[in-house]
């Protein structure tokens, strides 16, 4: 599906690159999802940085509730990875799943 839209050049590099080539920016009319880009839902649960222990803040996780927090955070990373392969097309949960069968 071809897209089009009316947009504004807003600079092209002076100089071409080895292939001949010269970067063009342009400006959109319209600031929609052009592109198809896909961003994360609103509720998505952004990857915080691991609080270290002796963090001066004192934002620590006890080391018993450590591992829980790490498969949490792998969970939340493959999950978003499997809907984007799915997404692309490129496989499935259930290839997913035999391709993991073999490597373990």
């Amino acid at each position: 599906m071809q897209k089009q839209q009316h947009c504004r050049v807003a600079w092209v590099s002076q100089e071409a690159d080895k292939q001949n080539n010269y970067e063009v920016a342009v400006e959109l009319e319209h600031p929609d999802n052009f592109f198809g880009v896909q961003f994360p839902p609103d509720d998505w649960n952004i990857f915080q940085p691991l609080p270290l222990p002796g963090d001066p803040s004192g934002n620590t996780i006890p080391q018993s509730e450590m591992r829980e927090y790490e498969l949490q955070r792998l969970s939340s990373v493959m999950n978003a990875l499997i809907a984007l392969l799915g997404e692309k097309g490129v496989l499935t949960r259930s290839e997913l799943a035999e391709t993991l069968k073999q490597i373990n």
